[in-house]
């Protein structure tokens, strides 16, 4: 192994994030017999590199394996496996075991199934740890969904929460759906073989944790007015104000002063609450900038 890709494979166990990291794993007919044994011991090595991130120092991860095939058959390992915390020796042990004994004997495939069954996993999870990780819901996949109940546009689910879906294709067979989830995911990547999954699932992980720092240090977008674009400060306070009435068709749009004043606001908004211009009914909330 080279030195840079070594650098890519360990640099991700290093990270200060605790994980909650979601695995889907294609099980279907269509992988060759040794493809998926080489599949299961990436797989395997990835989780037991994981174990001893844990043991290092670095917080704890939560892992959760599932397995998909056709409609109705997303699986995982039964509690405590579920979810395992990966500072657990025995625990990590077991769950190597139920990777070891999958087959791959499904004969077609409900991989937005197992994505939407792994992304409600990892968010009850979070509710209940009550703390900040990094959640990924990673699927490894070497074709195409042809037998969810889910559709695809049910993914919509990562753009309303802070779970980044990563996918990785292998083979030429899963050009369209890699297209197809783009939109939803933070990362798609394709590989040539099942060869390449340890370094893969290094590289998905190592480059979601770089987009996650990257929106943390980022500076809040300023408020500005929704009509004029800027609010002119002059080094003083300045207001935005929006319609407090849900059924105004601009509530909770923001206006500066002087525009909510030429749209015609029916009280002077600069010695107390007025009422909407638009609506005439909802009350006027400011928001005091400086």
């Amino acid at each position: 192994m080279s030195g840079y890709l070594l650098q890519t494979t360990t640099e991700v166990f290093g990270i200060p994030v605790p994980w909650l990291l979601g695995i889907c794993l294609d099980c279907t007919v269509s992988i060759a017999p040794r493809d998926f044994l080489i599949a299961q011991r990436n797989l395997i090595s990835f989780l037991l590199e994981t174990h001893k991130r844990g043991l290092s120092g670095c917080p704890s991860d939560f892992v959760s394996v599932k397995a998909f095939k056709e409609r109705g058959h997303v699986i995982g390992p039964r509690v405590p496996l579920t979810v395992v915390k990966m500072d657990q020796p025995g625990h990590v042990g077991a769950l190597c075991d139920w990777i070891n004994r999958l087959q791959r004997d499904g004969k077609r495939t409900a991989l937005y199934d197992a994505v939407m069954n792994s992304a409600w996993d990892l968010l009850q999870l979070h509710d209940q740890l009550g703390a900040d990780y990094l959640k990924v819901v990673l699927v490894i996949t070497d074709g195409e969904d042809n037998d969810s109940q889910r559709r695809l546009r049910e993914l919509a689910l990562f753009d309303e929460t802070d779970l980044n879906l990563a996918v990785i294709g292998v083979g030429n067979s899963t050009k369209g759906e890699l297209d197809r989830l783009v939109p939803y995911a933070v990362l798609t990547q394709s590989i040539d073989c099942f060869d390449d999954l340890f370094l893969a699932m290094s590289t998905v992980v190592r480059v979601v944790f770089h987009q996650y720092q990257q929106l943390q240090n980022a500076a809040p977008e300023p408020e500005v007015c929704e009509t004029c674009g800027v609010c002119p400060t002059n080094g003083s306070p300045w207001q935005l104000h929006y319609c407090t009435s849900r059924n105004c068709h601009v509530f909770g749009v923001l206006y500066c002063t002087r525009c909510i004043r030429e749209l015609g606001s029916c009280a002077n908004i600069l010695g107390g609450v007025g009422r909407c211009p638009v609506c005439r009914v909802g009350e006027l909330a400011s928001r005091t900038r400086r």
